[in-house]
């Protein structure tokens, strides 16, 4: 016999509490359990609150290098190879933080 998984959440918002194998009897006040169809995969699933549901993680949109887009400007192409060589080096230097260097679309 297959394990049966419970998601535990508050009855009042759905904000997931916790989920397993094993639940409170009694269980404690403002909290409900729901039955999964299945164990959750907590890398690739996430907790809907609003419907009390496990659903896939959206997926990462994609990420573009913006020190890329910069070097495509015109004013960058009409530098020559050795001047577009440093300006890229000093760029990726200087962006290099995740936060600053990467945007999503």
């Amino acid at each position: 016999m297959a394990e049966r998984w419970f998601a535990v959440c508050r009855r009042a918002t759905g904000e997931l509490v916790s989920s397993g194998t094993v639940v409170a009897d009694p269980i404690p006040e403002g909290l409900e359990a729901i039955l999964l169809a299945a164990q959750p995969d907590w890398a690739a699933d996430e907790w809907d609150a609003a419907t009390r549901t496990v659903m896939a993680r959206a997926a990462e949109p994609a990420r573009r290098d913006r020190v890329d887009d910069i070097m495509a400007e015109p004013e960058f192409l009409a530098l020559n190879l050795l001047s577009r060589d440093a300006t890229r080096a000093a760029l990726v230097r200087n962006l290099s933080d995740d936060a600053l260097r990467y945007y999503k679309p």
